[in-house]
């Protein structure tokens, strides 16, 4: 049995329809974990924003002052050993 032209550029017209089909499934999935992610950062975005409203109720000093001020303390020529046995008290 031979095929027509027209048969054969049904055929092929048919493989684009498959494969059109099988892009948008693809393209949806993708569309979903783009979305989950996003919901994700939205969240994650959230949650830093009420921790930098936490911290702004703390005061103005930021928490590295006090850790240098604390260092400055230790002088420079002692061991880590002696420096952990001051931080620790």
């Amino acid at each position: 049995m031979t095929t027509t032209r027209s048969e054969a550029k049904w055929d092929a017209l048919e493989r684009l329809v498959i494969t059109s089909q099988e892009n948008v499934a693809k393209t949806k999935e993708n569309m979903n974990v783009m979305r989950t992610n996003l919901l994700t950062v939205n969240k994650s975005l959230g949650d830093l924003a009420d921790l930098k409203t936490l911290a702004a109720g703390l005061g103005e000093t930021p928490m590295h002052v006090g850790v240098d001020a604390s260092l400055s303390r230790i002088h420079r020529s002692q061991t880590c050993v002696d420096i952990l046995c001051y931080l620790r008290g």
